[in-house]
């Protein structure tokens, strides 16, 4: 159990994504689950002062994940807008109350004279 609760120590350590972190502590195979097996061992060891800093640093992972996320989706929505912008100011936008079709010659048109009878 030991050398379990140093290999725990080390990830906490290292610089993980929380979702890799969370997977190698309490997934299926995780280190977590070789310490504690039975249900009542899983309700004491989550009582404990490491697996308290274990999800801690898990939380806190996360947090700083979905900011970062957030920034980044924001820039996004910013650039999106200033090109939007951009780009309607130089396409000619018709007035609604004019039919596109007023811009139409009068009269037949070419496919129908090609089909027409002549007399």
């Amino acid at each position: 159990m030991r050398t379990i609760e140093a290999r725990v120590k080390e990830l906490l350590a290292m610089d993980l994504p929380a979702h890799v972190l969370s997977n190698a502590l309490f997934g299926p195979t995780g280190l977590f689950n070789q310490i504690a097996h039975t249900e009542k061992e899983r309700r004491q060891f989550s009582q404990t002062a490491l697996f308290q800093q274990a999800n801690s640093r898990i939380t806190e992972l996360q947090r700083v994940e979905i900011s970062e996320a957030r920034a980044e989706l924001e820039r996004k929505a910013k650039q999106r807008r200033k090109v939007a912008g951009k780009s309607r100011r130089k396409t000619h936008i018709p007035d609604p109350a004019t039919p596109a079709m007023s811009a139409r010659k009068v009269g037949i048109s070419n496919t129908s004279k090609k089909y027409r009878k002549s007399g």
